[in-house]
């Protein structure tokens, strides 16, 4: 959403044609409504093959992201360096129980899985949608914590209590962003 001009006499709204509308107008318009359906479109419109590549080392992940979405559901730097990390030191990895929290879209979990196959992981993230589809796609195995990934949601908002045994013991807990 953008001033059309300096004097903000005209609103041009971006997503729904560039309509232009008058300030009067502009104020009454419920913008999150708007941005909220533009995201929408926008995640319907996805091609579900479409995804970027990501490659460590000789290892490659491939990652679905839904930018402007939310935090969680895009690439971040950190998780980037955090993967050359684990790149660089798998062997701390072997045969421990990593804890993850907020997994995000999953790839550095699906990295660790990928590079230490004898770690146990916990992933976890408020919404664990796109992080399942991104298991998926790279053929982790999930919920079967000796084979594949575990998946939890965890809501930070609802504090430790609520989680259950969720945080019992783990040899590395692990976040990025």
């Amino acid at each position: 959403f953008e001033p059309v001009d300096k004097g903000l006499s005209q609103h041009r709204v971006k997503g729904k044609r560039n309509l232009e509308v008058s300030n009067e107008e502009y104020k009454k318009m419920d913008l999150k409504a708007l941005y909220l359906d533009r995201m929408k479109r926008k995640i319907e419109s996805r091609d579900p093959k479409q995804y970027k590549s990501f490659k460590f080392g000789g290892s490659e992940v491939k990652i679905r992201e839904i930018t402007g979405l939310s935090i969680g559901s895009h690439v971040w730097g950190c998780a980037l360096s955090l993967c050359d990390f684990i790149l660089n030191n798998k062997e701390c990895f072997e045969k421990k129980t990593v804890l993850e929290l907020g997994s995000g879209c999953g790839l550095v979990c699906i990295l660790l899985k990928s590079l230490v196959p004898s770690c146990r992981i916990l992933a976890t993230d408020k919404d664990v949608k796109l992080l399942r589809e991104n298991c998926e796609l790279n053929n982790i195995v999930i919920d079967e914590y000796d084979s594949g990934i575990m998946i939890e949601q965890l809501d930070w908002e609802l504090g430790r209590e609520s989680q259950g045994e969720l945080f019992k013991h783990f040899d590395f807990i692990i976040g990025s962003d």
